[in-house]
């Protein structure tokens, strides 16, 4: 099993190359150019919902530079190709407050499209945190728990040092998304995660968010 907050995560960053509905704002006074991810929280949208696709992931800080991922995934439905992600991110403005819909776009056929995003490299990191082996979709409905804690900056340096898909530069800032999972063909959210990272230039440390 791999992580779906991964995958997620970096189906963001790859989205400009993929053939999906995609409505952006420009935001001008942002820079833009070579850049480092820094992941900053992630947490359920709703803690009082028990989703069909509930993802329980916390992060934990065990050092000043280092972040970590713990928690499970309760798949109450398998995740296959007839799902599809809704994404919308929001930037933090010059005054400290989150401009929603910076980004606006949708993920198609969930479950491939992610794991086309990851290659080789990446399974064998999430495989083991998650002491699992299957690699295929669908994705049984089943309960995933971390075996061990996955460092999630390395993991994503990794991914993005490894696929092709991945940009070459982003606009610098702290970002939140909040990603749902549902059907194609009606809206029941299905998942609700909300993912809030910085990109920075690669020097520089991560900006500050509210």
């Amino acid at each position: 099993m791999y992580n779906l907050f991964s995958i997620i995560f970096i189906n963001f960053l790859v989205f400009f190359n993929q053939k999906i509905y995609c409505e952006n704002v420009f935001f001008p006074n942002l820079p833009i150019g070579e850049y480092h991810i820094k992941f900053k929280a992630g947490f359920k949208c709703n803690s009082s919902i028990h989703y069909k696709i509930d993802l329980n992931l916390h992060q934990s800080k065990i050092a000043s530079s280092k972040t970590v991922i713990t928690g499970n995934m309760s798949f109450h439905i398998p995740l296959d190709d007839s799902l599809i992600v809704d994404v919308n991110v929001a930037v933090l403005d010059k005054i400290g407050g989150w401009k929603d819909n910076a980004y606006v776009f949708q993920i198609l056929n969930a479950c491939s499209a992610g794991l086309s995003i990851l290659g080789p490299a990446a399974y064998k990191t999430l495989f083991k945190s998650f002491n699992a082996t299957d690699d295929s979709c669908p994705i049984k409905a089943n309960s995933y728990y971390l075996m061990n804690n996955l460092d999630v900056d390395s993991f994503v340096d990794t991914i993005l040092k490894t696929n092709k898909m991945a940009p070459k530069t982003l606009f610098y800032g702290s970002y939140k998304a909040k990603l749902m999972h549902k059907r194609k063909d009606y809206d029941e959210i299905l998942s609700c995660f909300v993912i809030i990272f910085d990109v920075t230039r690669p020097w520089e440390d991560s900006y500050h968010y509210q």
